[in-house]
């Protein structure tokens, strides 16, 4: 017959055709590997894994960069608009928009 199961597969206790076809079937999906095979997937898979701490790692660094960068320009932006702030108060008080009323009255206040 073709099909060959080895001695491990179908134990005297569990002798069943059943059984022993399953045990058989689960051998054929999962075949027991070679030593030097699983070894370099072992490798491969630290390998990867080292590489995505490294990633990780610079993505990380690049997120604190690009953080403190928008803090700056947040910083800035705050500022400039604290300067045209500063800039608008200390115009004359006749800035506004109905000064072109009082273009043609005297300042008789005074």
């Amino acid at each position: 017959m073709g099909w060959r199961v080895s001695a491990h597969a179908c134990s005297k206790t569990q002798f069943s055709f059943i059984g022993c076809f399953l045990r058989y079937l689960q051998f054929i999906k999962y075949p027991p590997s070679d030593p030097d095979k699983v070894r370099e997937e072992v490798q491969a898979r630290i390998e990867r894994e080292r590489k995505m701490k490294e990633q990780r790692k610079e993505y990380l660094e690049q997120m604190q960069q690009l953080a403190k960068s928008a803090e700056r320009s947040k910083q800035a932006a705050a500022a400039l608009e604290r300067e045209e702030t500063n800039a608008l108060t200390n115009k004359s008080s006749n800035a506004g928009w109905f000064s072109w009323l009082r273009f043609g009255q005297a300042k008789t206040d005074e």
